[in-house]
C-alpha cells in the first residue's frame, strides 16, 4: 500500500455530492502520514477509523494538514459548493475553515452514523 493510498469513486447522480472517497495509511508506515488539503470550495464529511468519529471539513479558505496514523482509514463524502448546508442543517460559513465533530451539528444521530460506518 505504500505510505498512504487515496481512492475516489463517483457519487450517486443527483445527490449533490462530488465524490465518495477513502484514504488510509499503511500499518507499517513508520509514523503519521501528513496530507496537505487545499481549498476547493467543497465540504467533506469524514469518518475516522481510529475512534469512529465523524468530522465536517471546510469549506476552506486556506490549506490545512490532516494527520493520518499508521493503519488508520478515513472514509468521506464530498459535497459540491452549496450542497452541504441542507444536509448538515447549518450554513457553510458555520463550518468554514473548521473541523467540527458532526455530533455538534446532529447530536446523537452522528454517533449512530459513526457506529454504522464502523
Amino acid at each position: 500500500m505504500g505510505a498512504a493510498r487515496y481512492r475516489e469513486g463517483p457519487a450517486p447522480p443527483g445527490s449533490g455530492l462530488v465524490c465518495l472517497w477513502s484514504h488510509g495509511a499503511a500499518p507499517d508506515a513508520g509514523g503519521p502520514y501528513v496530507q496537505r488539503v487545499v481549498p476547493d470550495g467543497c465540504v467533506d464529511v469524514i469518518w475516522w477509523s481510529r475512534d469512529a468519529r465523524i468530522t465536517v471539513a471546510g469549506p476552506d479558505t486556506r490549506p490545512d494538514l490532516a494527520e493520518i496514523l499508521p493503519g488508520e482509514r478515513l472514509v468521506g463524502v464530498r459535497f459540491g459548493p452549496g450542497a452541504a448546508p441542507p444536509a448538515l442543517g447549518v450554513p457553510a460559513d458555520a463550518v468554514r475553515d473548521a473541523r467540527p465533530p458532526l455530533r455538534e451539528l446532529w447530536g446523537a444521530d452522528a454517533d449512530r452514523l459513526g457506529e454504522a460506518v464502523a
